[in-house]
């Protein structure tokens, strides 16, 4: 819930884990801390020598990374963007007044110190328009993570199926160095890579897949 994701980033506590978390070890989710931590390094890079930071969230939901943003930097003034479909971006709205939503295309033409999305990009059936607009709106640093890719098969679209939401879509599972090409091709480098867990099985699928993250830097 929303209360309880706030509530696991008040204090000096471990970011995304809460205190009663700890009284269940085997639950404990550590893949989430990895998550804010990689976050972190690469907003950090972004935020070097800066006292305000202009950070565009592409599928950024109700903007939970701007509290992380805020917890993770506190020195730093974030004039915080975060583009989701119409009805997201309307809770977002309520529960966070102090960020920019975008429910519509107007994210494109700005320019951005940090941009930065998670577990999105995949579920869009023409992903390199969107990465290419993301590029160009990049100052400097774009960091996409939480996708899943393949090593040594082509890239492929699978079937994901949420039983909590009782629905079903389709989402790419990417090529890593077809991805990485189509950014560096772009004016970009490749700064670091990150695994953020092993991806789910998948009937039929040509190789194991694993849900990886990318920081690039004009």
């Amino acid at each position: 819930t929303w209360e309880a994701f706030v509530s696991s980033m008040e204090g000096n506590g471990i970011l995304g884990v809460s205190e009663n978390d700890l009284l269940f070890p085997r639950y404990i989710n550590i893949d989430l801390q990895s998550l804010y931590l990689s976050f972190g390094y690469c907003l950090g890079l972004a935020c070097h020598n800066k006292q305000c930071a202009t950070v565009l969230d592409w599928g950024g939901a109700t903007g939970n990374y701007y509290i992380v943003s805020r917890k993770l930097m506190p020195e730093i003034t974030f004039n915080y963007h975060c583009a989701d479909l119409p009805s997201v971006c309307a809770l977002g709205r309520k529960l966070l007044p102090e960020v920019i939503f975008h429910d519509t295309e107007t994210w494109r033409g700005m320019q951005y110190d940090f941009v930065f999305s998670s577990s999105s990009l995949q579920y869009l059936q023409d992903w390199r328009s969107t990465v290419d607009a993301l590029i160009q709106s990049s100052n400097r640093y774009l960091y996409i993570t939480r996708m899943p890719f393949v090593i040594a098969s082509r890239s492929f679209v699978m079937i994901q199926r949420a039983k909590c939401y009782e629905t079903e879509y389709l989402g790419w599972v990417l090529n890593r160095q077809e991805f990485i090409q189509f950014v560096v091709q772009r004016g970009m480098k490749l700064v670091r890579q990150f695994v953020n867990h092993a991806g789910p099985r998948i009937k039929g699928a040509p190789e194991l897949n694993l849900y990886m993250g990318f920081l690039f830097e004009k």
